[in-house]
C-alpha cells in the first residue's frame, strides 16, 4: 500500500492525500509512522486512519456560533470534512461511483453543488492559497469566512475554514 511505502521511504510520520480506503471503499486519509530497533532495521508501520464521515462527525459536534460551518479540504481541494449533524447528511459528503463499481469517489468542495463553499475555495484560490479572511454577499446576506492552510513537511496539506453569517456576529443591531 502506498501509506506503507510513504512511511518507509521518508523514515518518518507521514499524512496521506485524500484517497478511498481498500476496506470500506469510503474516502479518508492515514497517518502511518514506521518503527526501527535500535540497529535502524525496520519492524512494521502504524497506521491510523481517519475517514471522512468521522472527521465530518467531530465537525459537526462543533458550533463556533449558532448558523456557522467549519470545513476541510486539501491543497487540491478534495474534501476531508463537512460540519455534518444528522446521518440523512451523508449524502452530501460521498457520491457513488458511476461505473458499477462499489464505492465512492473522492470529491472536491466544488462537486457538491454548495455555491457559497464554491465561492470561498475560489476567492481562497485567488489570494494565493494564504491565511485569507473573506467576506462574502450572498442573496441571504454577508458571510464571513476564514480560511487556514496547515501544512508541513510530512505530507498534511490541509486547508481549515470557517463560514459565519454575519448575522451571528452582528445580531438584531
Amino acid at each position: 500500500r502506498l501509506w506503507y511505502k510513504d512511511a518507509v521511504e521518508k523514515k518518518g510520520l507521514v499524512w496521506s492525500e485524500v484517497y478511498i480506503f481498500a476496506t470500506d471503499r469510503q474516502p479518508g486519509i492515514t497517518c502511518t509512522i514506521p518503527h526501527y530497533d535500535s540497529r535502524g532495521v525496520l519492524l512494521g508501520v502504524t497506521a491510523v486512519d481517519i475517514s471522512v464521515l468521522d472527521l465530518s462527525y467531530y465537525l459537526g459536534a462543533m458550533q463556533v456560533t449558532e448558523h456557522s460551518r467549519l470545513f476541510i479540504t486539501d491543497a487540491s481541494d478534495r474534501l476531508v470534512a463537512l460540519q455534518m449533524r444528522d446521518p440523512k447528511e451523508v449524502d452530501r459528503l460521498f457520491r457513488k461511483k458511476l461505473d458499477d463499481k462499489v464505492g465512492y469517489d473522492v470529491l472536491k468542495a466544488t462537486d457538491l453543488g454548495d455555491p457559497v463553499l464554491s465561492a470561498i475555495v475560489d476567492v481562497y484560490h485567488q489570494r494565493n492559497d494564504t491565511t485569507a479572511a473573506i467576506r462574502l454577499v450572498q442573496p441571504g446576506g454577508l458571510l464571513h469566512a476564514l480560511v487556514i492552510p496547515l501544512a508541513n513537511d510530512r505530507g498534511i496539506n490541509l486547508r481549515i475554514g470557517v463560514i459565519i453569517p454575519d448575522n451571528d456576529i452582528m445580531g438584531a443591531v
